[in-house]
């Protein structure tokens, strides 16, 4: 017999007697929790110094899953500790030692907390969003606060749950979202978060989040973090009656929106976002019309390395129904010095400035927004090359690269008179 059978064939005899010895060991356990009244609140007890969480339930029982032996709670309610009412209610909770997990990281202290069919309550006030207990809230400065650090290594997952939204901020009904699944697991350097969320037909298909931080959990400035949020077939109006306050946003279309960012503590490194939208409405704002883009899409991406930033697009689509920018493509470089500008250069085979204006009903109320509106561009640039630096004096700049332009026309502003019907080259 091979060298590498033989190992073969002991691995499978020591694999098939561990599964043995356990489900043994949890039948026995089983037969304990009937026979010993004391042993069940013994082990709840080690199960909420392994987990940092306390548990009340109906009834409990032991069996072997996956990852290894598990208590299973019915009717299971769990509380972080120094708080007054359960923070998360569920039909069943299995709690259990993550063998698997425990091998990989070196720790004995490794758990895995599963809830099904649990039932969470969000509250979105004008400071965020609260995840509050299933009754009366206890005062902020007296609930408990469990830090990202303190988080016990190991393993939760919440399947099946069904989430309570009351949005504070109006008098508005809640609304509830079911088939929420979540999953969490946390290893000595790191995090990583996964969930999926079946919306309602007023937001969407499904919502997909994903997220993993790296590095020393108690300090976040030096945390490396990376998340990508999916949202699929969104109903942009849904999602812009939750953020009322944002009266900018647009108030209707539908599509598939995909972004992801990576960065270092609070600075962002890198972000890329996916749009691919349709019939988006804009809002009228102060004496402007409401505007409607019959096609809002294309890929952007985003860098940050010190004081430059970088921008990059591909595919957009701005199409206001008249002069559409179709399959476009730019790229944008900038470098700041003490918040001010010093640098920048653009380039682009052609661009369609009607789209571009289309979307300054996208901006939020300020100068830019104003400026926007009233010069109002319109016409194409072609063959964009363009570099700018800040010159030595006030207010003095250097530049390089030209440009062609037809139909040129921008409104009058301030002191910029308005002109139309340029044609040229720079």
């Amino acid at each position: 017999m091979s060298r590498a059978r033989t190992i073969w064939k002991w691995s499978a005899v020591v694999f098939g007697g561990l599964v043995v010895l356990l489900a043994i060991a949890v039948g026995a356990l089983r037969i304990w929790l009937e026979h010993s009244p004391d042993l069940g609140p013994q082990l709840v007890a080690r199960v909420q110094r392994l987990t940092g969480l306390e548990f009340s339930f109906a009834r409990l029982d032991a069996r072997l899953g996956l990852y290894g032996p598990e208590l299973v709670f019915r009717d299971a309610r769990v509380t972080v500790p120094g708080q007054r009412d359960a923070l998360v209610t569920a039909a069943a909770g299995r709690v259990g030692f993550d063998l698997w997990r425990s091998l990989r990281t070196g720790r004995l202290a490794s758990g895995r907390v599963v809830l099904d069919g649990a039932r969470v309550y969000l509250y979105v006030t004008a400071s965020g969003v609260e995840l509050r207990g299933q009754g009366s809230l206890a005062p902020a400065d007296g609930g408990a606060h469990l830090s990202l650090g303190e988080l016990p290594v190991g393993h939760v997952r919440i399947e099946d749950a069904t989430v309570w939204v009351q949005d504070l901020r109006r008098d508005a009904k809640p609304w509830r979202v079911d088939r929420v699944g979540l999953d969490l697991e946390r290893d000595p350097h790191a995090l990583r978060l996964n969930g999926r969320v079946r919306l309602p037909d007023a937001l969407g298909a499904h919502l997909d989040v994903s997220a993993t931080l790296r590095g020393d959990l108690g300090d976040l400035a030096s945390l490396d973090w990376q998340g990508q949020v999916a949202l699929k077939s969104a109903s942009v109006a849904g999602w812009t009656a939750l953020m009322p306050q944002w009266t900018w946003l647009p108030v209707g279309g539908h599509g598939d929106v995909t972004a992801s960012a990576a960065g270092r503590g609070a600075a962002l490194g890198r972000l890329q976002a996916t749009v691919d939208l349709k019939d988006v409405a804009t809002s009228a704002l102060a004496g402007a019309p409401a505007g409607r883009l019959a096609a809002l899409a294309g890929d952007v991406q985003v860098a940050h390395e010190g004081e430059r930033w970088s921008a990059r697009g591909s595919s957009i689509t701005i199409d206001p129904g008249h002069d559409a920018w179709r399959r476009g493509e730019f790229e944008l470089t900038t470098a700041w010095h003490d918040g001010a500008l010093e640098e920048f250069a653009l380039r682009s085979p052609a661009i369609r400035l009607d789209g571009l204006a289309a979307l300054v009903s996208l901006l939020p109320q300020g100068a830019l927004r104003e400026a926007g509106e009233a010069l109002a561009p319109r016409g194409a640039l072609t063959l964009v090359d363009v570099h700018a630096r800040r010159g030595p004096a006030e207010g003095q700049w250097r530049l390089d690269g030209g440009l062609r332009f037809t139909g040129l026309g921008v409104g009058a502003w301030r002191a910029v008179p308005g002109i139309a019907g340029l044609d040229g080259e720079v």
